[in-house]
């Protein structure tokens, strides 16, 4: 997260296979993910029962407005700035 340039980037690698086609199915090339005009960021801690060590794949989810499951304040905004969330799951 860049504050001085309002700039959230994230580096993934992106799962583009074809299920349908066993020699295509487990395809993934790098990404990188961009969002503008950023005014904040906040990240929750995961659960305690999270298990760090084994590493798996993510499934990633966003949407707009104040996510209904957070335990996190959010600060105020000015009118007409929109909020999106992201979440994470592995």
């Amino acid at each position: 997260m860049d504050y001085v340039q309002r700039k959230l980037q994230f580096d993934l690698v992106v799962w583009i296979g074809d299920m349908d086609d066993s020699r295509r199915r487990e395809i993934y090339r790098p990404a990188r993910l961009t969002v503008d005009d950023v005014a904040f960021l906040v990240i929750e801690p995961p659960d305690g029962n999270y298990r760090f060590l084994n590493a798996s794949p993510i499934r990633i989810d966003a949407g707009q407005g104040r996510p209904r499951q957070s335990s996190s304040s959010l600060p105020d905004l000015p009118a007409g700035l929109p909020i999106t969330w992201m979440y994470s799951q592995s």
